[in-house]
């Protein structure tokens, strides 16, 4: 039985209101995940420290590819069921209606292609320049205002727990982050961290009340470094904060970022660079059959 022009109509409709969703639902994800991976916190952070306990490093790019891929897989099998029913009844489309669908999907890829080149280069740019910095951080750890400020100088007196030297690591495959972490508390009896200073080396001693000076930011510790500090007998606190040297250092995990957003930058690129030549094959083998 022959379709009519109005059923094939709904039936093409039906199914780019469906691709239409699986790139903006694919794109949402991604987003929301790459978010994540700035802050560590949410189902990212949560994958990153499985990846630490089973290979001591994570991989930011493959995670979110994959986390992408399962979460879009529903709409993807839906997606691939109406094209199926779609060409059991109404057969292939025409060569204009494929070069048209093709150029709607290239320029799909070029746009998130260029959408992750200027995330690179924003992260990037905040790596290499910390810009305005907040001047009136307090200078008590134990004032409420210097505890909500999430980054800023910071000039204080505190007691630095020198005999509880911890490393803190955050590798992805380029760049690698190591630093040496040092609690900081208002006494040496207390068991409540909130604070860690980076230092320059190995300074094992007994704690130390002295002044602190630095650029500090706030921080989601990883899981592995709370269960050591809690093995002690130590609690720390979600969020906690890093004291580092200057700003200059503070922003340095910014290029992790970077080489995330650049391993997107590639990946769709290389998709839009090989569906362009799977373009113009279609258009030349369309041309030899016509000639």
């Amino acid at each position: 039985m022959t379709k009519e022009p109005s059923s094939l109509a709904r039936s093409r409709r039906g199914i780019r209101r469906i691709a239409y969703l699986t790139m903006l639902w694919a794109t949402v994800v991604a987003t929301v995940l790459s978010i994540q991976a700035v802050k560590y916190t949410g189902l990212f952070a949560n994958l990153a420290e499985w990846q630490f306990l089973k290979f001591e490093r994570m991989f930011p790019a493959t995670t979110i590819s994959l986390i992408v891929a399962l979460f879009s897989l529903p709409l993807l099998f839906l997606l691939l069921a109406r094209l199926r029913r779609h060409r059991k009844h109404y057969g292939h489309p025409s060569f204009e209606s494929r070069l048209r669908r093709e150029k709607k999907i290239s320029f799909f890829l070029a746009g998130i292609t260029i959408s992750f080149a200027l995330l690179a280069l924003i992260a990037l740019l905040k790596a290499l320049n910390p810009g305005p910095v907040q001047t009136d951080l307090s200078t008590s750890l134990n004032d409420q205002r210097g505890a909500v400020m999430q980054e800023g100088p910071v000039d204080t007196q505190g007691t630095v727990l020198y005999n509880r030297i911890a490393t803190y690591r955050k590798d992805s495959a380029f760049f690698k982050t190591g630093l040496l972490l040092a609690p900081i508390t208002q006494s040496n009896d207390a068991t409540q961290i909130k604070y860690f200073l980076v230092l320059p080396k190995v300074n094992a001693g007994p704690p130390q009340s002295e002044r602190i000076k630095g650029y500090v930011r706030q921080e989601k510790m990883p899981g592995g470094l709370k269960v050591l500090f809690t093995n002690s007998g130590y609690s720390i606190d979600d969020p906690a904060y890093i004291i580092y040297p200057d700003a200059k250092s503070a922003l340095a995990p910014w290029f992790g970022t970077t080489e995330t957003f650049l391993r997107f930058t590639l990946l769709f690129l290389i998709g839009f660079v090989l569906h362009h030549l799977y373009r113009r094959r279609l258009i030349r083998k369309h041309e030899e059959a016509s000639a």
